[in-house]
């Protein structure tokens, strides 16, 4: 039985890449986008109404910086890192929010 490999010329890989970071600026951008809004929803909780107005504003903001950030960088790799650790971090600043109430 013959065994595949996994081989991409120079072209497939460049369209793999170009994907894959298409995947990232699109699923990771709307997420960190949607926990801009919470974060400043939940700073402001007193003015609900213009804190999630002005989330809303800023959201589009900071997924426009990602998708540049992302298509800007020179590795795939750290592109990959810098969304994680993004979303993670603010993840967890909108859960201790969440938990610990606004200031």
């Amino acid at each position: 039985m013959k065994s595949f490999s996994f081989q991409l010329n120079a072209q497939q890989h460049y369209r793999f890449i170009v994907f894959i970071r298409i995947l990232l600026a699109s699923f990771v951008g709307f997420g960190v986008a949607n926990l801009t809004v919470a974060m400043v929803g939940l700073l402001f909780p007193n003015q609900l109404a213009i804190a999630t107005y002005t989330g809303f504003l800023i959201s589009f903001i900071v997924w426009l910086l990602l998708i540049l950030t992302v298509f800007s960088m020179k590795s795939t790799v750290k592109a990959v890192w810098l969304s994680i650790a993004l979303l993670l971090s603010l993840a967890c600043i909108v859960s201790a929010l969440k938990i610990g109430g606004s200031v």
